[in-house]
């Protein structure tokens, strides 16, 4: 573990979708994929699916967390 990151890190107990960084978006019906890196939220992307949504967040983990691991 470097940089404070941990992997298996417990979800938080209201998180809903099972998938941390993977939430629904009531307002748009939209399933929002989203990473905090360096103290800032970016945002990955919006999906019709939660399939696309895990699958984006997890390719954003390997992008922005990937060498701090």
């Amino acid at each position: 573990m470097k940089c404070g990151i941990k992997k298996d890190r417990k979800l938080n107990k209201s998180n809903t979708s099972g998938v941390r960084g993977v939430h629904f978006d009531k307002d748009t019906s939209l399933w929002v994929a989203q990473i905090i890196f360096q103290r800032k939220a970016h945002i990955l992307g919006r999906f019709k699916t939660k399939s696309e949504a895990v699958k984006t967040r997890l390719a954003g983990e390997e992008k922005y967390l990937g060498k701090y691991r």
